[in-house]
């Protein structure tokens, strides 16, 4: 199958052809989580430890799973990857949401109108690019993303 095939049938089926041409999985709207499908990942996800940090962060409260998939599933009704993280002015392209096993992802996000930022991050350890998140956008698009990369239970 070609390139392009091959790109067409995987975005229908909620994957991404990576550049060595290998298919990773991706967010799946509506269907739950992210790679390996509902509650996989289990221990990655952010939320449960993070209680301490994301006050330290600026934060109040995460986002919740329902939101972010609500947030996804509006998106992917309207035929688009970008999503508002919820409690912020950021861009999500959930479509970019790369798993990175065992409790890494990748992703693209940015303001509107702005051109995409691309960061990695480590779920479990609660890191963006390495470092903790410094504002409470970063500390939300972190959450966001693992949910979307990792599902919940």
């Amino acid at each position: 199958m070609g390139k392009r095939a091959e790109m067409i049938s995987a975005i229908g089926l909620g994957l991404v052809v990576a550049a060595s041409g290998s298919l990773a999985a991706l967010a799946r709207p509506m269907g739950g989580g992210g790679f390996g499908g509902p509650g996989s990942g289990a221990g990655v996800r952010p939320g449960a430890g993070w209680g301490a940090s994301s006050v330290a962060w600026g934060v109040g409260s995460l986002a919740t799973a329902a939101a972010i998939t609500s947030a996804v599933d509006a998106a992917a009704y309207q035929q688009s990857t970008v999503i508002v993280v919820p409690q912020t002015s950021l861009q999500l392209d959930y479509g970019s949401i790369q798993a990175l096993p065992p409790s890494g992802v990748q992703f693209a996000y940015g303001v509107a109108g702005m051109p995409l930022m691309t960061a990695t991050s480590d779920c479990k350890l609660g890191l963006i690019n390495g470092m903790a998140p410094t504002t409470a956008d970063q500390a939300q698009v972190l959450n966001a993303s693992c949910h979307i990369a990792y599902g919940s239970n």
